[in-house]
């Protein structure tokens, strides 16, 4: 998961399942909520693969998953967030893994 953080328990993630399904979602203490899914578009997922995190905004909140690049990448699921648990304060950038033997490289944060 790359995650955006508000607070401690309160964040946006992008998730790649274990299904290849990839989502948006909103922690909100520490409650999940999926804002958006699809088919993430990633044939083999014992392969390397690219992703960008992308949150806009604050009323909505625009979130957008890319897969692949961000030059060359295709945007594959997208969200907005109107709702009154929408996170619209600033934060940090992190990753997670959810189970063992995942590998991260290369992480670049960029600040709009």
């Amino acid at each position: 998961m790359l995650e955006l953080r508000v607070s401690n328990t309160d964040r946006y993630a992008l998730a790649l399942r274990a299904d290849g399904v990839l989502e948006i979602r909103r922690y909100r203490a520490g409650i999940a909520t999926v804002l958006a899914s699809t088919l993430g578009g990633v044939p083999d997922l014992t392969n390397w693969a690219s992703f960008t995190f992308t949150v806009q905004g604050t009323s909505p909140v625009t979130l957008t998953g890319s897969v692949n690049g961000t030059v060359n990448g295709t945007v594959k699921v997208r969200a907005q967030d109107s709702s009154v648990s929408a996170l619209t304060g600033a934060g940090a950038a992190g990753i997670a893994a959810t189970a063992s033997g995942i590998l991260f490289d290369n992480f670049t944060l960029t600040g709009l």
